[in-house]
């Protein structure tokens, strides 16, 4: 998949409570990660890949399109060529960064 950036993209990091579909907030979610191997290959040559990343999610599900896209703005890479997600899980697993209000 090649991935051109346009626009930065905001993903927004979960907090304890969340807003639900009926637009009322609940008390503790069930945080959502992906886990998942890739390869980046760079446009300049070279690469790098891991396996079973883990990234926190908002939400229940990440296109590969988007996956990819979290993982270059993350990781802060240039030059991006080529990104392969390989294989992809969506666990439930805490959260492991801070929301914006500090809380995890």
């Amino acid at each position: 998949m090649k991935i051109q950036k346009k626009h930065p993209r905001e993903y927004t990091i979960l907090s304890r409570k969340a807003e639900d579909k009926s637009g009322i907030y609940s008390g503790a979610i069930m945080d959502k990660r992906v886990q998942f191997d890739f390869e980046i290959d760079f446009s300049n040559g070279g690469g790098i890949q891991r396996q079973d990343f883990r990234l926190d999610i908002a939400g229940d599900d990440i296109s590969d399109e988007e996956l990819a896209e979290y993982i270059v703005e993350d990781m802060r890479l240039l030059m991006v060529g080529e990104v392969r997600i390989l294989k992809k899980e969506i666990i439930t697993e805490k959260h492991k960064r801070q929301s914006e209000d500090g809380s995890l």
